[in-house]
Protein backbone atom coordinates (compact mmCIF):
# COMPACT_ATOMS: atom_id res chain seq x y z
CA UNK A 1 0.00 0.00 0.00
CA UNK A 2 0.87 3.68 -0.22
CA UNK A 3 1.10 5.67 2.98
CA UNK A 4 0.02 8.93 4.55
CA UNK A 5 2.17 10.88 6.98
CA UNK A 6 -0.13 12.11 9.75
CA UNK A 7 2.43 14.30 11.54
CA UNK A 8 6.21 14.39 11.81
CA UNK A 9 7.07 16.10 8.51
CA UNK A 10 10.79 15.66 7.63
CA UNK A 11 11.72 14.32 11.07
CA UNK A 12 12.78 10.81 10.04
CA UNK A 13 16.11 11.78 8.46
CA UNK A 14 16.97 13.76 11.61
CA UNK A 15 16.34 10.86 13.99
CA UNK A 16 12.96 12.13 15.16
CA UNK A 17 9.51 10.53 15.64
CA UNK A 18 6.77 10.27 13.00
CA UNK A 19 3.18 9.01 12.90
CA UNK A 20 2.16 7.47 9.58
CA UNK A 21 -0.38 4.99 8.21
CA UNK A 22 -0.76 2.73 5.19
CA UNK A 23 -3.82 3.42 3.01
CA UNK A 24 -6.13 1.52 0.67
CA UNK A 25 -4.36 2.72 -2.50
CA UNK A 26 -1.96 -0.08 -3.29
CA UNK A 27 0.16 -2.00 -5.77
CA UNK A 28 -1.00 -5.54 -6.56
CA UNK A 29 1.22 -8.08 -8.29
CA UNK A 30 1.29 -11.62 -9.60
CA UNK A 31 4.73 -13.25 -9.63
CA UNK A 32 6.42 -16.54 -10.45
CA UNK A 33 10.01 -17.64 -10.01
CA UNK A 34 11.97 -18.53 -13.15
CA UNK A 35 15.11 -20.57 -13.77
CA UNK A 36 16.59 -18.25 -16.39
CA UNK A 37 18.02 -15.82 -13.81
CA UNK A 38 16.17 -12.97 -15.50
CA UNK A 39 13.85 -10.39 -13.99
CA UNK A 40 10.93 -9.50 -16.27
CA UNK A 41 8.44 -6.91 -15.06
CA UNK A 42 5.24 -5.85 -16.78
CA UNK A 43 3.73 -2.89 -14.99
CA UNK A 44 0.80 -0.51 -15.15
CA UNK A 45 1.07 2.41 -12.71
CA UNK A 46 -1.50 5.14 -12.21
CA UNK A 47 -0.30 8.67 -13.01
CA UNK A 48 -2.94 10.67 -11.14
CA UNK A 49 -6.22 10.42 -9.24
CA UNK A 50 -8.28 12.31 -11.79
CA UNK A 51 -9.49 9.53 -14.09
CA UNK A 52 -9.58 5.76 -14.31
CA UNK A 53 -9.28 5.45 -18.07
CA UNK A 54 -6.41 3.56 -19.65
CA UNK A 55 -4.64 6.75 -20.76
CA UNK A 56 -4.12 7.63 -17.09
CA UNK A 57 -1.86 4.60 -16.55
CA UNK A 58 1.81 4.33 -17.41
CA UNK A 59 2.55 0.90 -18.91
CA UNK A 60 5.96 -0.55 -19.62
CA UNK A 61 8.11 -3.66 -19.65
CA UNK A 62 11.43 -3.93 -17.80
CA UNK A 63 13.99 -6.70 -18.10
CA UNK A 64 17.25 -7.32 -16.23
CA UNK A 65 19.47 -10.27 -17.11
CA UNK A 66 21.25 -11.26 -13.90
CA UNK A 67 23.64 -13.43 -15.91
CA UNK A 68 25.26 -10.20 -17.12
CA UNK A 69 27.29 -8.52 -14.31
CA UNK A 70 26.75 -5.15 -15.98
CA UNK A 71 22.97 -5.49 -15.85
CA UNK A 72 22.72 -4.13 -12.30
CA UNK A 73 24.87 -1.06 -12.92
CA UNK A 74 23.02 2.23 -12.46
CA UNK A 75 22.33 3.98 -15.76
CA UNK A 76 22.68 7.74 -15.95
CA UNK A 77 19.66 9.76 -17.08
CA UNK A 78 20.61 12.09 -19.93
CA UNK A 79 19.08 15.47 -20.76
CA UNK A 80 18.65 14.39 -24.38
CA UNK A 81 16.40 11.48 -23.41
CA UNK A 82 12.63 11.72 -23.84
CA UNK A 83 10.53 11.96 -20.66
CA UNK A 84 9.26 8.41 -21.21
CA UNK A 85 12.82 7.10 -21.55
CA UNK A 86 13.90 8.95 -18.38
CA UNK A 87 11.05 7.39 -16.41
CA UNK A 88 11.88 3.96 -17.76
CA UNK A 89 15.56 4.28 -16.80
CA UNK A 90 14.58 5.49 -13.31
CA UNK A 91 12.25 2.51 -12.90
CA UNK A 92 15.04 0.14 -13.97
CA UNK A 93 17.47 1.88 -11.63
CA UNK A 94 15.17 1.30 -8.65
CA UNK A 95 15.24 -2.45 -9.35
CA UNK A 96 19.01 -2.32 -9.86
CA UNK A 97 19.46 -0.34 -6.65
CA UNK A 98 17.44 -2.90 -4.72
CA UNK A 99 19.42 -5.79 -6.17
CA UNK A 100 22.64 -4.06 -5.12
CA UNK A 101 21.24 -3.36 -1.63
CA UNK A 102 20.25 -7.02 -1.19
CA UNK A 103 23.74 -8.14 -2.12
CA UNK A 104 25.67 -5.63 -0.01
CA UNK A 105 27.43 -7.15 2.97
CA UNK A 106 27.28 -5.40 6.34
CA UNK A 107 24.53 -3.04 5.19
CA UNK A 108 23.73 -0.95 8.29
CA UNK A 109 26.39 -3.02 10.13
CA UNK A 110 24.06 -5.91 10.79
CA UNK A 111 23.76 -8.37 7.92
CA UNK A 112 25.41 -10.60 5.39
CA UNK A 113 24.38 -10.39 1.74
CA UNK A 114 20.93 -11.66 0.79
CA UNK A 115 20.16 -13.77 -2.27
CA UNK A 116 18.58 -12.55 -5.50
CA UNK A 117 17.27 -14.38 -8.55
CA UNK A 118 14.99 -14.30 -11.56
CA UNK A 119 11.23 -13.87 -11.57
CA UNK A 120 8.38 -12.86 -13.87
CA UNK A 121 6.16 -10.14 -12.45
CA UNK A 122 3.00 -8.30 -13.45
CA UNK A 123 2.12 -5.18 -11.39
CA UNK A 124 -0.89 -2.89 -11.26
CA UNK A 125 -0.41 0.10 -8.96
CA UNK A 126 -3.09 2.52 -7.82
CA UNK A 127 -0.55 4.64 -5.92
CA UNK A 128 -0.12 7.64 -8.26
CA UNK A 129 3.43 8.36 -9.38
CA UNK A 130 5.07 11.44 -7.86
CA UNK A 131 2.08 12.25 -5.69
CA UNK A 132 3.77 12.08 -2.28
CA UNK A 133 2.04 8.85 -1.23
CA UNK A 134 5.32 6.92 -1.51
CA UNK A 135 4.67 5.20 -4.81
CA UNK A 136 8.37 4.29 -5.12
CA UNK A 137 8.53 2.89 -1.56
CA UNK A 138 5.36 0.85 -2.15
CA UNK A 139 6.88 -0.68 -5.30
CA UNK A 140 10.29 -1.19 -3.66
CA UNK A 141 8.69 -2.98 -0.69
CA UNK A 142 6.81 -5.18 -3.17
CA UNK A 143 10.09 -6.12 -4.91
CA UNK A 144 11.72 -6.74 -1.50
CA UNK A 145 8.89 -9.00 -0.39
CA UNK A 146 9.20 -10.99 -3.64
CA UNK A 147 12.98 -11.46 -3.27
CA UNK A 148 12.53 -12.29 0.40
CA UNK A 149 9.89 -14.97 -0.16
CA UNK A 150 11.26 -16.46 -3.40
CA UNK A 151 14.98 -16.51 -2.63
CA UNK A 152 15.55 -15.97 1.09
CA UNK A 153 12.98 -18.18 2.76
CA UNK A 154 11.20 -15.18 4.26
CA UNK A 155 14.06 -14.51 6.73
CA UNK A 156 14.05 -10.72 6.24
CA UNK A 157 11.84 -8.90 8.72
CA UNK A 158 10.04 -5.63 7.99
CA UNK A 159 12.98 -3.47 9.08
CA UNK A 160 15.55 -5.38 7.02
CA UNK A 161 13.42 -5.07 3.88
CA UNK A 162 12.82 -1.37 4.61
CA UNK A 163 16.55 -0.71 4.96
CA UNK A 164 17.18 -2.38 1.60
CA UNK A 165 14.51 -0.15 0.04
CA UNK A 166 16.01 2.98 1.58
CA UNK A 167 19.46 2.00 0.33
CA UNK A 168 18.00 1.29 -3.12
CA UNK A 169 16.77 4.90 -3.46
CA UNK A 170 20.17 6.20 -2.31
CA UNK A 171 21.89 4.07 -4.96
CA UNK A 172 19.38 4.53 -7.78
CA UNK A 173 18.55 8.22 -7.53
CA UNK A 174 20.99 9.80 -5.08
CA UNK A 175 18.03 10.82 -2.95
CA UNK A 176 18.97 10.95 0.74
CA UNK A 177 15.63 9.66 1.97
CA UNK A 178 15.01 8.74 5.58
CA UNK A 179 13.72 5.36 6.73
CA UNK A 180 10.04 6.30 7.06
CA UNK A 181 8.36 5.41 3.78
CA UNK A 182 9.21 1.70 3.25
CA UNK A 183 8.09 0.48 6.72
CA UNK A 184 5.10 2.85 6.69
CA UNK A 185 3.96 1.12 3.49
CA UNK A 186 5.02 -2.31 4.66
CA UNK A 187 3.64 -2.55 8.20
CA UNK A 188 -0.03 -1.70 7.77
CA UNK A 189 -2.34 0.32 10.02
CA UNK A 190 -1.41 3.43 12.02
CA UNK A 191 2.19 3.34 13.22
CA UNK A 192 4.46 5.31 15.56
CA UNK A 193 8.09 5.53 14.45
CA UNK A 194 11.07 6.81 16.41
CA UNK A 195 14.24 6.97 14.33
CA UNK A 196 16.69 7.96 17.08
CA UNK A 197 18.34 4.52 17.02
CA UNK A 198 19.82 4.34 13.53
CA UNK A 199 20.02 0.55 13.36
CA UNK A 200 16.91 -0.40 15.29
CA UNK A 201 14.29 2.37 15.10
CA UNK A 202 11.15 1.95 17.18
CA UNK A 203 8.21 0.81 15.01
CA UNK A 204 5.00 0.13 16.94
CA UNK A 205 1.30 0.09 16.18
CA UNK A 206 -0.39 3.30 17.33
CA UNK A 207 -3.68 2.39 18.98
CA UNK A 208 -6.90 4.35 18.65
CA UNK A 209 -6.02 6.94 16.02
CA UNK A 210 -8.25 5.76 13.18
CA UNK A 211 -10.90 4.38 15.54
CA UNK A 212 -11.23 7.72 17.33
CA UNK A 213 -11.67 9.59 14.06
CA UNK A 214 -14.14 7.07 12.62
CA UNK A 215 -16.27 7.25 15.77
CA UNK A 216 -16.71 10.98 15.15
CA UNK A 217 -17.24 10.50 11.37
CA UNK A 218 -13.93 12.06 10.30
CA UNK A 219 -12.17 10.92 7.12
CA UNK A 220 -8.73 11.46 5.67
CA UNK A 221 -8.78 12.95 2.18
CA UNK A 222 -5.90 13.34 -0.28
CA UNK A 223 -5.98 16.28 -2.72
CA UNK A 224 -3.80 15.95 -5.81
CA UNK A 225 -2.57 19.48 -6.62
CA UNK A 226 -0.25 18.68 -9.52
CA UNK A 227 -2.61 19.59 -12.36
CA UNK A 228 -4.51 22.69 -13.40
CA UNK A 229 -7.37 22.10 -15.89
CA UNK A 230 -6.80 25.64 -17.21
CA UNK A 231 -3.14 24.78 -17.97
CA UNK A 232 -3.31 21.14 -19.12
CA UNK A 233 0.35 21.00 -20.15
CA UNK A 234 1.62 21.85 -16.64
CA UNK A 235 2.37 19.21 -14.03
CA UNK A 236 4.31 20.08 -10.88
CA UNK A 237 5.56 16.64 -9.95
CA UNK A 238 6.84 15.59 -6.53
CA UNK A 239 9.28 13.04 -7.98
CA UNK A 240 11.62 15.58 -9.63
CA UNK A 241 12.45 17.50 -6.45
CA UNK A 242 15.55 15.66 -5.20
CA UNK A 243 17.55 18.87 -4.74
CA UNK A 244 14.83 20.64 -2.75
CA UNK A 245 14.37 17.58 -0.54
CA UNK A 246 18.11 17.24 0.08
CA UNK A 247 18.37 20.96 0.91
CA UNK A 248 16.05 20.49 3.90
CA UNK A 249 18.28 17.75 5.24
CA UNK A 250 21.35 19.89 4.54
CA UNK A 251 19.83 22.86 6.42
CA UNK A 252 19.16 20.77 9.52
CA UNK A 253 22.59 19.10 9.38
CA UNK A 254 24.33 22.50 9.21
CA UNK A 255 22.47 23.60 12.33
CA UNK A 256 23.29 20.33 14.10
CA UNK A 257 27.02 20.84 13.36
CA UNK A 258 26.90 24.47 14.52
CA UNK A 259 25.20 23.47 17.78
CA UNK A 260 27.73 20.68 18.33
CA UNK A 261 30.58 23.20 17.97
CA UNK A 262 29.27 25.73 20.50
CA UNK A 263 30.82 23.87 23.50
CA UNK A 264 34.12 23.65 21.55
CA UNK A 265 34.14 27.43 21.15
CA UNK A 266 33.49 27.99 24.87
CA UNK A 267 36.20 25.50 25.81
CA UNK A 268 38.84 27.06 23.54
CA UNK A 269 38.05 30.61 24.64
CA UNK A 270 38.24 29.66 28.31
CA UNK A 271 41.60 27.93 27.79
CA UNK A 272 42.96 30.94 25.87
CA UNK A 273 41.84 33.63 28.35
CA UNK A 274 44.69 35.07 30.47
CA UNK A 275 47.17 32.83 28.66
CA UNK A 276 50.64 34.28 28.15
CA UNK A 277 51.38 33.16 24.66
CA UNK A 278 53.23 33.92 21.45
CA UNK A 279 52.15 34.88 17.95
CA UNK A 280 51.83 31.26 16.81
CA UNK A 281 49.28 30.40 19.51
CA UNK A 282 47.35 33.62 18.88
CA UNK A 283 47.22 32.90 15.16
CA UNK A 284 46.25 29.28 15.81
CA UNK A 285 43.48 30.33 18.17
CA UNK A 286 42.01 32.81 15.67
CA UNK A 287 42.00 30.18 12.92
CA UNK A 288 40.32 27.64 15.18
CA UNK A 289 37.55 30.09 16.12
CA UNK A 290 36.97 30.98 12.45
CA UNK A 291 36.67 27.31 11.52
CA UNK A 292 34.22 26.77 14.37
CA UNK A 293 32.13 29.73 13.22
CA UNK A 294 32.18 28.42 9.63
CA UNK A 295 31.08 24.96 10.78
CA UNK A 296 34.04 23.37 8.99
CA UNK A 297 34.62 20.15 10.95
CA UNK A 298 37.12 18.75 8.48
CA UNK A 299 39.22 21.92 8.47
CA UNK A 300 38.94 22.20 12.25
CA UNK A 301 40.21 18.66 12.77
CA UNK A 302 43.21 19.37 10.54
CA UNK A 303 43.98 22.63 12.36
CA UNK A 304 43.76 20.95 15.79
CA UNK A 305 46.22 18.28 14.67
CA UNK A 306 48.66 20.94 13.42
CA UNK A 307 48.30 22.88 16.68
CA UNK A 308 48.93 19.83 18.85
CA UNK A 309 51.96 18.79 16.81
CA UNK A 310 53.58 22.24 16.91
CA UNK A 311 52.86 23.05 20.57
CA UNK A 312 54.26 19.73 21.80
CA UNK A 313 57.60 20.74 20.29
CA UNK A 314 57.94 23.61 22.76
CA UNK A 315 60.81 23.07 25.21
CA UNK A 316 58.47 23.49 28.17
CA UNK A 317 55.88 21.16 26.66
CA UNK A 318 53.63 23.99 25.54
CA UNK A 319 50.71 25.66 27.35
CA UNK A 320 49.16 22.66 29.12
CA UNK A 321 45.65 24.06 29.59
CA UNK A 322 45.42 24.97 25.92
CA UNK A 323 46.89 21.62 24.84
CA UNK A 324 44.29 19.81 26.94
CA UNK A 325 41.51 21.85 25.29
CA UNK A 326 42.86 21.01 21.83
CA UNK A 327 42.95 17.29 22.66
CA UNK A 328 39.40 17.31 24.07
CA UNK A 329 38.04 19.04 20.98
CA UNK A 330 39.88 16.64 18.67
CA UNK A 331 38.55 13.60 20.52
CA UNK A 332 34.98 14.95 20.31
CA UNK A 333 35.31 15.58 16.57
CA UNK A 334 36.51 12.00 16.05
CA UNK A 335 33.47 10.77 17.97
CA UNK A 336 31.18 12.69 15.60
CA UNK A 337 32.55 10.78 12.61
CA UNK A 338 31.11 11.83 9.25
CA UNK A 339 29.59 15.31 9.81
CA UNK A 340 26.94 14.64 7.14
CA UNK A 341 25.54 11.90 9.40
CA UNK A 342 25.05 14.23 12.37
CA UNK A 343 21.33 14.72 13.13
CA UNK A 344 19.42 17.20 15.26
CA UNK A 345 18.12 14.36 17.43
CA UNK A 346 21.72 13.40 18.30
CA UNK A 347 22.11 16.66 20.27
CA UNK A 348 19.64 15.64 23.00
CA UNK A 349 18.03 19.08 23.13
CA UNK A 350 14.46 19.95 24.06
CA UNK A 351 12.56 22.62 22.14
CA UNK A 352 13.15 25.10 24.98
CA UNK A 353 16.88 24.38 25.06
CA UNK A 354 17.18 24.79 21.29
CA UNK A 355 15.32 28.10 21.36
CA UNK A 356 17.95 29.50 23.72
CA UNK A 357 20.59 29.02 20.97
CA UNK A 358 18.70 30.80 18.16
CA UNK A 359 20.56 34.08 18.67
CA UNK A 360 23.97 32.39 18.56
CA UNK A 361 23.04 30.36 15.47
CA UNK A 362 21.85 33.45 13.61
CA UNK A 363 25.30 35.01 14.02
CA UNK A 364 27.12 32.07 12.44
CA UNK A 365 28.74 32.68 9.08
CA UNK A 366 27.36 29.59 7.33
CA UNK A 367 23.88 29.53 8.93
CA UNK A 368 21.03 31.23 7.09
CA UNK A 369 17.67 32.21 8.59
CA UNK A 370 15.96 29.40 6.67
CA UNK A 371 18.32 26.87 8.29
CA UNK A 372 17.30 28.10 11.75
CA UNK A 373 13.60 28.06 10.86
CA UNK A 374 13.84 24.47 9.65
CA UNK A 375 15.58 23.41 12.86
CA UNK A 376 12.85 25.20 14.85
CA UNK A 377 10.33 23.08 12.95
CA UNK A 378 12.16 19.89 13.95
CA UNK A 379 12.01 20.57 17.67
CA UNK A 380 8.40 21.84 17.77
CA UNK A 381 7.18 19.02 15.50
CA UNK A 382 9.00 16.43 17.60
CA UNK A 383 7.16 17.63 20.71
CA UNK A 384 3.81 17.43 18.85
CA UNK A 385 4.39 13.86 17.67
CA UNK A 386 5.45 12.71 21.12
CA UNK A 387 2.41 14.26 22.79
CA UNK A 388 -0.03 12.72 20.31
CA UNK A 389 1.64 9.31 20.68
CA UNK A 390 1.61 9.57 24.48
CA UNK A 391 -2.12 10.25 24.46
CA UNK A 392 -2.74 7.35 22.06
CA UNK A 393 -0.78 4.85 24.17
CA UNK A 394 -2.71 5.92 27.27
CA UNK A 395 -6.14 5.85 25.60
CA UNK A 396 -6.65 9.61 25.86
CA UNK A 397 -6.97 10.57 22.20
CA UNK A 398 -9.79 12.82 21.04
CA UNK A 399 -10.67 13.94 17.53
CA UNK A 400 -10.25 17.60 18.54
CA UNK A 401 -6.70 16.93 19.74
CA UNK A 402 -5.80 15.09 16.52
CA UNK A 403 -7.22 17.95 14.43
CA UNK A 404 -5.27 20.54 16.42
CA UNK A 405 -2.03 18.54 16.10
CA UNK A 406 -2.39 18.18 12.32
CA UNK A 407 -3.21 21.89 11.90
CA UNK A 408 -0.18 22.91 13.99
CA UNK A 409 2.01 20.50 12.04
CA UNK A 410 0.81 21.96 8.75
CA UNK A 411 1.38 25.53 9.93
CA UNK A 412 4.92 24.65 11.00
CA UNK A 413 5.70 23.04 7.64
CA UNK A 414 4.39 26.13 5.88
CA UNK A 415 5.98 28.80 8.09
CA UNK A 416 9.20 27.16 9.30
CA UNK A 417 10.07 24.19 7.10
CA UNK A 418 8.85 26.13 4.05
CA UNK A 419 8.25 23.13 1.81
CA UNK A 420 4.81 24.16 0.58
CA UNK A 421 5.93 25.66 -2.75
CA UNK A 422 8.94 26.29 -4.95
CA UNK A 423 10.33 29.83 -4.51
CA UNK A 424 11.37 29.89 -8.17
CA UNK A 425 7.85 29.25 -9.48
CA UNK A 426 4.89 31.64 -9.61
CA UNK A 427 2.54 28.67 -9.70
CA UNK A 428 1.78 27.63 -6.09
CA UNK A 429 -0.73 24.76 -6.36
CA UNK A 430 -0.11 23.31 -2.91
CA UNK A 431 -0.34 26.74 -1.26
CA UNK A 432 -3.57 27.62 -3.06
CA UNK A 433 -5.13 24.25 -2.16
CA UNK A 434 -4.25 24.78 1.51
CA UNK A 435 -5.62 28.33 1.52
CA UNK A 436 -8.89 27.37 -0.20
CA UNK A 437 -9.36 24.57 2.34
CA UNK A 438 -8.64 26.91 5.26
CA UNK A 439 -11.24 29.37 3.96
CA UNK A 440 -13.80 26.61 3.79
CA UNK A 441 -13.11 25.47 7.35
CA UNK A 442 -13.11 28.99 8.78
CA UNK A 443 -12.24 29.52 12.45
CA UNK A 444 -14.13 26.55 13.88
CA UNK A 445 -11.57 24.23 15.42
CA UNK A 446 -13.62 21.09 14.84
CA UNK A 447 -14.33 21.82 11.16
CA UNK A 448 -11.20 20.10 9.89
CA UNK A 449 -7.45 20.25 9.42
CA UNK A 450 -5.10 20.43 6.45
CA UNK A 451 -1.37 20.16 5.85
CA UNK A 452 1.30 19.66 3.20
CA UNK A 453 1.98 15.98 2.76
CA UNK A 454 5.23 14.05 2.52
CA UNK A 455 8.38 15.64 1.11
CA UNK A 456 6.45 18.71 0.00
CA UNK A 457 6.97 21.44 -2.62
CA UNK A 458 4.48 19.68 -4.94
CA UNK A 459 2.20 16.66 -4.97
CA UNK A 460 -0.70 16.31 -2.55
CA UNK A 461 -2.11 17.80 0.61
CA UNK A 462 -3.71 15.85 3.46
CA UNK A 463 -7.12 16.95 4.74
CA UNK A 464 -9.06 15.63 7.73
CA UNK A 465 -12.76 16.53 7.85
CA UNK A 466 -16.25 15.24 8.56
CA UNK A 467 -17.41 12.73 5.97
CA UNK A 468 -20.52 14.77 5.19
CA UNK A 469 -18.32 17.70 4.12
CA UNK A 470 -16.26 15.82 1.52
CA UNK A 471 -18.69 16.78 -1.25
CA UNK A 472 -18.41 20.48 -0.31
CA UNK A 473 -14.60 20.24 -0.29
CA UNK A 474 -14.68 18.57 -3.70
CA UNK A 475 -16.87 21.34 -5.15
CA UNK A 476 -14.76 24.18 -3.78
CA UNK A 477 -11.54 22.66 -5.16
CA UNK A 478 -12.67 21.09 -8.45
CA UNK A 479 -15.85 23.05 -9.22
CA UNK A 480 -19.50 22.02 -9.25
CA UNK A 481 -20.94 19.75 -11.93
CA UNK A 482 -20.42 21.43 -15.31
CA UNK A 483 -17.95 23.97 -13.88
CA UNK A 484 -14.15 24.12 -14.00
CA UNK A 485 -12.36 24.47 -10.67
CA UNK A 486 -8.73 25.15 -9.79
CA UNK A 487 -8.05 21.40 -9.77
CA UNK A 488 -9.34 18.69 -12.12
CA UNK A 489 -12.28 16.40 -11.41
CA UNK A 490 -11.20 13.42 -9.34
CA UNK A 491 -8.38 15.31 -7.62
CA UNK A 492 -10.09 14.85 -4.22
CA UNK A 493 -9.68 11.27 -3.01
CA UNK A 494 -11.00 9.96 0.37
CA UNK A 495 -8.74 7.22 1.74
CA UNK A 496 -9.04 4.58 4.43
CA UNK A 497 -6.28 3.28 6.65
CA UNK A 498 -5.49 -0.29 5.66
CA UNK A 499 -4.75 -2.85 8.35
CA UNK A 500 -2.43 -5.01 6.22
CA UNK A 501 0.83 -3.74 4.78
CA UNK A 502 3.01 -5.51 2.19
CA UNK A 503 1.84 -9.11 2.19
CA UNK A 504 2.15 -12.36 0.26
CA UNK A 505 -1.54 -13.06 -0.33
CA UNK A 506 -1.01 -16.80 -0.87
CA UNK A 507 0.85 -17.05 2.43
CA UNK A 508 -1.86 -15.03 4.22
CA UNK A 509 -4.65 -17.25 2.85
CA UNK A 510 -2.72 -20.41 3.73
CA UNK A 511 -2.17 -19.08 7.25
CA UNK A 512 -5.90 -18.38 7.63
CA UNK A 513 -6.81 -21.84 6.36
CA UNK A 514 -4.38 -23.49 8.76
CA UNK A 515 -5.70 -21.35 11.60
CA UNK A 516 -9.30 -22.27 10.79
CA UNK A 517 -8.39 -25.97 10.49
CA UNK A 518 -6.72 -25.97 13.89
CA UNK A 519 -9.68 -24.21 15.49
CA UNK A 520 -12.21 -26.52 13.81
CA UNK A 521 -13.79 -23.71 11.78
CA UNK A 522 -15.58 -24.61 8.52
CA UNK A 523 -15.47 -21.07 7.01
Amino acid sequence: PGRIEVIGNHLDHQGGPVIAASVNLDAVASVSRNTENKIRIYYSVKNEFSTNNKANYEDDYLEIDLNDPRAVEIQEVSAIMSEDEKKRIQSLNLVRGLLKAFQEENLYEEKAAFAVGGFDLCINSEVPLGSGLSSSAAIAMLYSKILNDLYNGGVLDLLSMAKCCQRAEHIAWGKKVGLLDPPACGKGGSTYFDFYDRLHPEIVTLPGLYETLLADNYRFVIVDTRHNPNRPDECLDHSDLKEEYNEIRCSMTKVAIALKLIPFEKLMKKAFDNLETDDFVKDLHEKILKLIEAGDLQGLEAMLLVGLSELKRYSDGGPQLYLTALERCLNEIKRIGNPEDLRLADLGLTEEMFNSYIGILSSRENIQDLDVLRAMHFFSEKARVQELAERAFHGKLTSDFILAAIRASGDSSEDRLQNVSLPSSKQKPVAIALQITKLMFGDTSSSGAQRIHGGGFAGVILVLLKERRIEALTEVLTGKEGETGRFPKGAVMPVNIRRLGTVNVNAEVESLINSDTQSGSKK
